[in-house]
C-alpha cells in the first residue's frame, strides 16, 4: 500500500513505510497536531473485507490501549479514514530481539539476558494481571529502544484469560477469536496447547517466554528442527538440550528457571509471570559448579597394607577430618577465584555498559556485588561519580533504612542504600522512589529526582501517629506562595499554611461503599452546604433525586444498583458530585483539601511524573503508576480521577490534576465544574488539619479565575520605538581596564579564570568567569550562558563556587571543546546592592526586576561589555559567538539576540514570553534560534507562554526550531537529550569544534 505515503490519515501525515506483517502494515508519521512522529499500523487493503482478520486489528489495539506498562507499546489512537483502518502507536527506533540475536550470533551475557528478561516479564505479568494473554511471544514481537527501554509489541493474538475479565475488558476485547482446534502462534515458540490447537492462557505466555530465555542464553532455539511439523513434534514430545551443553558460565538457578517455563503441561509451569519474574531477580550471579570428579592410579604394591591402615579408627577419623577441612579450602578458593573473574571479565564491563545507556538501577544493583568482590580494585571509581552521587541523607530517627526503586523502568523492588546518620551515602541519579525505615516508626516513600534529595529532610512518624492511609504535609506556618495558575489569589500571599495531613491515594469503591452502607445519602447531617443549581437553591429531596446510581439506587453515577462493578474495589470512586465527595469526608471526620492544600502536597512543578502516570484513557487501581509518586508521598495526583477541591468559583468547584481519559497537560489547570457535575472520572481524596490557625480559614474562600491569555503575540515595537530603545543601549568607548583576578585549573576539564572590567554606565566594574576547554587549542568558539532567576537571591559567587546550581545547562558546552562564559550582570550575586531585601516572593521579585528599565538597560550593556572585553583576547573567535538563556535567561535572550549583532545563533531553555512586552523584542530576531522547553512546564506555560514566543520569533521558519520533551521546568530525565539537540545546533550554525 505504498500509495499512503504522503498521505494524510486524520491529523498523521504518512512519512514512509518502515515494516510489515501478518497483522498489518506499518508506518511511520507525523502527528501534526502534536508536533511528533508516530507509528500507523494498518490493514492492508487485500484482506480489510476479512471480518476475522478485521475484528482481530481492532482487537489488537484495543488491547494495548487496556494496559499501560513501561514495557508494553503504548498506543495513542485508533480510527477509520475512508477505507484505510488503523492504529497510532508510539514511534520506536531501535531493533527487535530477532534482529539483535542475528547481530550477535551466538549467545547474550546473561546480564543482559536478565535485563531483557526481566523487563518482559514485568510486562506480561501486567498484562496478565488484567487479563490480557498475549499468545504470540517471540524475538520479532520484542523490541530493544535505542534509549534502553524493552517493549513488548504486536497484541495482534491477545485474548482475554478465562476467569479474569473485568467489565471493561470484556467489552474491550469482545470474545476470543481463537476456535478450539485452529492454531494461532509462531511455529517453535508455541506452547503444547497451542499446538494442539487448544485454548492457550497466561501459562502459554510463559511458555513462550522460555523459549525466547533459552534462545538469548544459548544463541539455539529450544525446538528447532529442519521443519516446522518437527519443530512441532519436539515442542510436543522433546525437551530442549541442558543449557550446560552450550555454556559453562551461567547461574545455576537458571536451568531451574528454564524448566519451570518449559513444562509440556500447563500445571507444571511457575503459576504466574510474576514468579517467573521473581525467580529471575534472585538469580544474582554465576554459578559454581563442583569438579565433575577424578580418577586416582590404584595402588599396586602396597594396597593391601594401606587398606588394613585406613581401616582402623585412630586412622581414619583424623585423615577424614583433614580430607574435608582441605576440601572446603579448595572450594571456597575456586568459588573465589570464579567470583572474582566474574567480576572483572563480566560484571565490570556490563555495569559500564549500563551506566553508558543510563540504566542506573541496574548498575546499582550490580556494582555492590562487584565492590564485595574486588574492594580494592579502584575499577569503580570513575564508574560511580556517572550512576550516583554522594548525600548526606537528613531523615530521623538516625539509622532509618534507606531504600530506591525505579520509578520508571521495570520494577525490580527495592534497593537498599544504606542508613541515615551515616555519612554520606551513594545515592542514584534520576528519578528515583525512596523507602525509608526504622523500627517502631511508620514508613515513608516518596518520588524524588536526584536533584531534589539533598534539599529535603523527612521525619518519620511514629507507629499510630498517623492515620492509615494518610501522610503528614508539614508546612510550619510558611506562607502560600504558590503559582496556581489561571487563579486570582493575591489575596493570599500573607496566609499561613500549617501541617496538615492528607490522603496518599484517591478514595477507592470499597472505600465510598463504608459511606453508602452507612446510609450516608440519607443522613442531613453530613450535607454541610446548600445544594445549588443553575442560582436556584434546591431541597434535599430534590437534590438526593439526582445523586443516584444507573439503577436510580443512592450512589455514584458509575455503580450499579447500589454497589460498584465487580473487580473494581481499589479503583477511585468516579460519578460523584462535589456535594457526594464533601459529604463523604464530613463522613470520615475530614474535609476537602482546598487548592492550596492540594497543590502543596501534589507538587505539579515536579511535572517529571507525569508521563508515568495514568493518562491512559481508563482508569486504574490507585498507586499502580509507580512514578506518580510525588515527593510528599502522594500518589496519582496527575491523571486517574480529577479531583474535587473545597474552593468555589462563583457556583463551580474547581477540580486538580486532570483525568486519566483527558489530556496531560490539564494536570497544570484547575478546571472549576459544576458542583452537582458527575462526570465518570470525577473522584476525590481527603485531607485533615493538624491545628487551628487565622490563615487557613482564607485559604477556603471563593476564588476568580484569570483571564487565559490567546497564546497570539500581540506586543509591537514599532520602527521609533526600537530606535529609542537601542539609543538607551548606546555607550561612549572606553577603557576596559581589565584584570584577571583568579585562575583555577583544579578541574580536570577546564581552566577557570575570574575577571573584571569596567561597566559602561557609573563607576561600576562587571565580573565575569570564563571556563576554557583544556582539550581544546584556541580559539574557542564562545556560548555567553544568562542563568536562571537564582542568580537574584544567592548573596556571592564565591569565586565561582556559586555558578554550580545549573551547571548541567551549560558544562557539557566545555567538554565538547567550547568555551562558556558566565557574566555577573547588574542585579546578580555580589551586585545585587539593594535591589531586594531577600524576602521577596520569586514573582514580585521577577516582576520588580523586569520592571526596572534602567535596571534592564545596565544588564544588556553589562553583556555588551563582556563582548568588549572577549574581543580583546587572542583566544576567543568572534566569529562563532552564541547565547545561552536558561529560565529567567531563556524568557530575556530576545532582549539580546535582538540588539546585540555580535550573536550569531541562540539557545532558548525552558524560556517562553513571561511578559508581553518579549514577544515585541522576539520580533526584532532574526538570527537562528533554538527553544528547548518542557511540555509540563508550570512556571512557563507550554500553551500560554512557550509558543507565542516561539510564533513571535521574527528568524526565518527554516532557522528556528523548538523542541518540546515530555517534562517539566528544568528538563528532569531529559538532560542527556538536551545536550546533543543543543551540540546539533551549535555544529549547524557555529561549525563543529573537534
Amino acid at each position: 500500500m505504498e500509495t499512503l505515503i504522503g498521505r494524510t490519515l486524520g491529523h498523521y501525515r504518512i512519512l514512509n513505510k518502515i515494516g510489515a506483517g501478518g497483522m498489518g502494515e506499518v508506518y511511520r508519521a507525523r502527528d501534526e497536531r502534536l508536533g511528533r512522529d508516530v507509528a500507523i499500523k494498518v490493514l492492508p487493503e487485500e484482506v480489510s473485507k476479512d471480518p476475522d482478520r478485521a475484528r482481530r486489528f481492532e482487537r489488537e489495539a484495543r488491547a494495548v490501549a487496556a494496559l499501560s506498562h513501561p514495557s508494553i507499546l503504548e498506543i495513542f489512537d485508533f480510527d477509520t479514514d475512508g477505507d484505510v483502518t488503523y492504529a497510532v502507536t508510539e514511534f520506536l527506533e531501535g531493533e527487535d530481539l530477532h534482529q539483535h540475536l542475528s547481530h550477535e550470533e551466538g549467545p547474550l551475557p546473561w546480564l543482559r539476558v536478565q535485563e531483557i528478561g526481566t523487563a518482559v516479564a514485568s510486562g506480561l505479568s501486567a498484562a496478565h494481571g488484567r487479563g490480557v494473554v498475549h499468545r504470540d511471544i517471540k524475538p520479532s514481537n520484542l523490541f530493544l529502544c535505542g534509549d534502553g527501554r524493552i517493549k513488548i509489541l504486536d497484541f495482534g493474538l491477545a485474548a482475554v484469560r478465562p476467569g479474569l475479565e473485568t467489565e471493561a475488558q470484556t467489552e474491550s476485547l469482545e470474545a476470543p477469536l481463537t476456535l478450539e482446534g485452529k492454531v494461532l502462534g509462531t511455529v517453535g515458540y508455541m506452547a503444547p496447547e497451542q499446538v494442539r490447537g487448544r485454548p492457550a492462557d497466561h501459562r502459554s505466555d510463559i511458555f513462550s517466554f522460555g523459549c525466547v530465555l533459552y534462545e538469548m542464553v544459548t544463541g539455539q532455539r529450544a525446538f528447532q528442527r529442519e521443519t516446522a511439523a518437527d519443530t512441532l513434534s519436539a515442542i510436543l514430545s522433546h525437551d530442549p538440550p541442558p543449557l550446560s551443553e552450550s555454556r559453562r558460565d551461567l547461574p545455576s538457578a537458571l536451568q531451574e528457571l528454564v524448566d519451570g517455563c518449559l513444562a509440556k503441561r500447563p500445571e507444571d509451569r511457575f503459576p504466574s509471570m510474576e514468579e517467573v519474574l521473581r525467580s529471575m531477580q534472585t538469580i544474582t550471579g554465576p554459578g559454581v559448579s563442583g569438579p565433575r570428579g577424578s580418577s586416582a592410579p590404584r595402588a599396586k604394591e602396597g594396597g593391601s597394607r594401606l587398606l588394613a591402615v585406613l581401616r582402623k579408627p585412630a586412622v581414619v577419623l583424623p585423615l577424614l577430618a583433614v580430607l574435608v577441612v582441605a576440601a572446603i579450602v579448595a572450594g571456597r578458593a575456586l568459588r573465589r577465584r570464579s567470583a572474582d573473574a566474574w567480576a572483572r571479565e563480566q560484571a565490570i564491563p556490563e555495569i559500564l555498559r549500563l551506566a553508558d545507556e543510563d540504566k542506573t538501577l541496574q548498575a546499582l544493583m550490580l556494582a555492590p556485588q562487584v565492590e564485595e568482590r574486588l574492594p580494592d580494585s579502584g575499577l569503580l571509581d570513575g564508574v560511580w561519580d556517572t550512576i550516583s552521587e554522594q548525600v548526606e541523607w537528613q531523615v530521623t530517627p538516625e539509622g532509618a533504612a534507606i531504600f530506591a526503586r525505579s520509578a520508571t523502568g521495570p520494577d525490580t523492588g527495592w534497593l537498599r542504600l544504606g542508613s541515615s546518620g551515616n555519612g554520606a551515602i551513594r545515592s542514584p541519579k534520576g528519578f528515583w522512589l525512596y523507602r525509608f525505615e526504622a523500627p517502631a516508626h511508620e514508613p515513608i516513600e516518596v518520588g524524588l529526582v536526584d536533584r531534589l534529595v539533598k534539599f529535603v529532610s523527612f521525619d518519620l512518624p511514629a507507629e499510630g501517629e498517623i492515620p492509615e492511609g494518610m501522610v503528614r504535609i508539614d508546612r510550619g506556618g510558611r506562607t502560600v506562595d504558590f503559582w496556581l495558575n489561571y487563579i486570582n489569589h493575591e489575596h493570599l500571599r500573607a496566609a499561613a499554611m500549617e501541617s496538615y495531613l492528607i490522603d496518599r491515594f484517591e478514595v477507592t469503591n470499597s472505600d465510598f461503599k463504608q459511606f453508602v452502607d452507612a446510609g450516608g445519602y440519607r443522613r442531613p447531617e453530613f450535607w454541610k452546604e446548600p445544594f445549588v443549581k443553575g442560582g436556584k437553591t434546591l431541597t434535599w429531596d430534590q437534590a438526593m433525586e439526582m445523586l443516584v446510581d444507573t439503577t436510580g439506587r443512592p450512589g455514584p453515577a458509575t455503580w450499579e444498583a447500589g454497589i460498584f462493578p465487580d473487580g473494581c474495589g481499589n479503583l477511585p470512586v468516579g460519578g460523584v458530585s462535589w456535594y457526594e465527595a464533601a459529604a463523604y469526608a464530613e463522613f470520615v471526620g475530614k474535609q476537602l483539601p482546598t487548592v492550596y492544600h492540594w497543590e502543596a502536597a501534589s507538587t505539579p512543578k515536579f511535572g517529571l511524573i507525569i508521563p508515568y502516570s495514568n493518562f491512559s484513557g481508563s482508569l486504574a487501581e490507585v498507586g499502580s503508576f509507580r512514578g506518580s509518586l510525588t515527593p510528599f508521598g502522594l500518589y496519582d495526583t496527575p491523571g486517574n480521577v480529577r479531583e474535587w477541591c473545597w474552593n468555589a468559583t462563583g457556583e463551580q468547584r474547581f477540580t486538580l490534576g486532570g483525568a486519566c481519559d483527558g489530556p496531560a497537560y490539564l494536570f497544570l489547570f484547575p478546571e472549576p465544574r459544576q458542583p452537582f457535575d458527575r462526570n465518570p472520572t470525577n473522584g476525590f481524596r481527603c485531607m485533615k488539619l493538624l491545628g487551628e490557625s487565622p490563615g487557613e480559614a482564607a485559604l477556603e474562600r471563593p476564588l476568580q479565575e484569570r483571564r487565559r491569555s490567546s497564546g497570539e503575540p500581540s506586543s509591537v515595537i514599532d520602527d521609533a520605538a526600537w530606535a529609542t530603545w537601542l539609543s538607551f543601549l548606546e555607550y561612549p568607548e572606553s577603557p576596559l581596564d581589565a584584570n584577571v583576578e583568579l585562575t583555577d585549573d583544579s578541574a580536570p576539564i577546564w581552566r577557570m579564570e575570574k575577571v573584571t572590567f569596567a561597566a559602561a554606565y557609573d563607576s561600576d566594574r562587571v565580573m565575569a568567569y570564563l571556563f576554557l576547554p583544556k582539550d581544546q587549542p584556541p580559539p574557542y568558539q564562545v556560548v555567553i550562558y544568562w542563568p536562571g532567576a537564582y542568580v537574584w537571591f544567592v548573596p556571592t559567587s564565591d569565586d565561582g563556587k556559586g555558578l554550580r546550581n545549573d551547571m548541567y545547562m551549560w558544562d557539557y558546552l566545555v567538554k565538547d571543546g567550547r568555551a562558556v562564559v558566565f557574566p555577573i550582570l547588574k542585579g546578580w550575586f555580589e551586585r545585587r546592592g539593594n535591589l531586594l531585601d531577600g524576602t521577596q516572593a520569586m514573582s514580585e521579585a521577577r516582576d520588580k526586576l523586569w520592571q526596572s528599565r534602567d535596571l534592564t538597560v545596565m544588564k544588556v550593556k553589562d553583556i555588551s561589555r563582556t563582548l568588549d572585553y572577549l574581543a580583546t583576547r587572542s583566544d576567543m573567535n568572534m566569529d562563532r559567538v552564541a547565547l545561552l538563556g536558561y529560565s529567567s535567561g531563556g524568557y530575556q535572550a530576545p532582549l539580546l539576540c535582538a540588539a546585540e549583532p555580535r550573536f550569531k545563533t541562540c539557545l532558548i531553555v525552558c524560556g517562553g514570553a513571561v511578559f508581553p512586552e518579549i514577544l515585541g523584542f522576539a520580533r526584532r530576531v532574526t538570527i537562528p534560534v533554538q527553544m528547548v522547553t518542557g511540555r509540563y512546564d508550570t512556571l512557563l506555560l507550554y500553551d500560554e507562554v512557550q509558543k507565542p514566543l516561539f510564533r513571535a520569533l521574527g528568524t526565518p521558519d527554516e532557522h528556528k526550531r523548538h523542541i518540546v520533551f515530555d517534562t517539566d521546568h528544568g528538563l528532569s530525565g531529559f538532560e542527556k537529550e538536551m545536550i546533543r539537540v543543543n551540540l546539533e545546533w551549535l555544529d549547524r550554525y557555529l561549525g563543529p569544534v573537534r
